[in-house]
């Protein structure tokens, strides 16, 4: 059983800390005022990127508008989940796949501040739906669905406006792999123009385009999202990658976690350590006070 208030946040800043935290959040609105900053942050930043933009600076807005968002999320995570997750193939496995993305685009864009909101607003966001079974937050757990079906729009617009050539001032990065010189990063047209000087001793090259494999990354985590999404409107109170291992509710101010595997909806009341509804009185009081 999680407990619902033991959180990142708590283990990072102590309970006292955090019940003050929650009530400013609170009394502020913080979390849906977050909320719309990432989202117009994400939809100008997409914009801007087709765009041409002579000060890059202004990229550090939606930037540091956008962190707010990865922020709420991650302090909601309950830390016992998160170790939980660490060894779990699934997540690496997709948290890999958008780290190389983000390492792709970076690199196309040569690392400038166009860099920064790409990892702030998107990079964050993905990485914390992977996340996701870790979650302690009511609101979040229940609009998991309309979560997944964003990411799902949002990677598959970032992939056609880059595929497609739409971005402004990127450039076409080529991975060389030559068993003569090694490894080495250019461009398509420096590639073309060294491919017509230079003479064939022999050595054997692998080329890839970093934009489709920061790409191909990208559409493995959209494949992932869309069977989250799947599974979150069939089975809502399953988890999204633990779903052999464990059985997740969120009922009133506890998030349980059963570890009996394929756990049944019917099961949710044994899930939250209360006993089952066939057992007589007497085993069931004797099970409450072993409890």
């Amino acid at each position: 059983v999680v407990e619902k208030e033991g959180t990142v946040l708590r283990s990072v800043i102590g309970a006292a800390a955090r019940v003050r935290h929650e009530q400013v959040w609170s009394a502020l609105c913080l979390t849906p005022i977050i909320f719309a900053l990432w989202i117009v942050s994400v939809l100008s930043n997409t914009i801007a990127y087709t765009q041409f933009v002579g000060d890059k600076r202004l990229y550090w807005i939606p930037a540091v508008a956008g962190m707010g968002n990865g922020y709420n999320q991650l302090t909601s995570r309950s830390p016992r989940v998160l170790r939980m997750l660490a060894t779990n193939f699934d997540m690496m496995f997709n948290v890999g796949n958008i780290i190389v993305w983000a390492c792709c685009f970076g690199a196309s864009v040569t690392w400038d501040e166009r860099a920064a909101p790409a990892i702030s607003c998107l990079l964050l966001f993905s990485i914390m739906i992977i996340l996701g079974d870790a979650s302690c937050s009511n609101i979040e757990v229940k609009a998991r669905p309309g979560f997944l079906a964003g990411s799902i729009l949002l990677c598959l617009s970032v992939m056609v406006l880059d595929q497609g050539g739409l971005f402004n001032d990127v450039k076409n990065i080529v991975l060389v792999i030559n068993t003569h010189s090694g490894v080495v990063m250019t461009t398509v047209e420096a590639l073309v123009a060294s491919n017509s000087t230079s003479a064939d001793n022999g050595s054997i090259t692998y080329q890839g385009h970093l934009r489709s494999i920061g790409n191909t990354r990208l559409l493995l985590f959209t494949l992932f999202s869309a069977t989250a999404l799947w599974r979150s409107i069939h089975s809502p109170t399953h988890c999204l990658i633990l779903q052999n291992s464990a059985h997740k509710l969120i009922i009133g101010g506890v998030a349980a976690a059963d570890p009996t595997p394929q756990a049944l909806p019917g099961q949710a009341n044994e899930a939250v350590g209360a006993a089952p509804q066939g057992m007589p009185q007497v085993q069931r009081g004797e099970q409450q006070r072993q409890q």
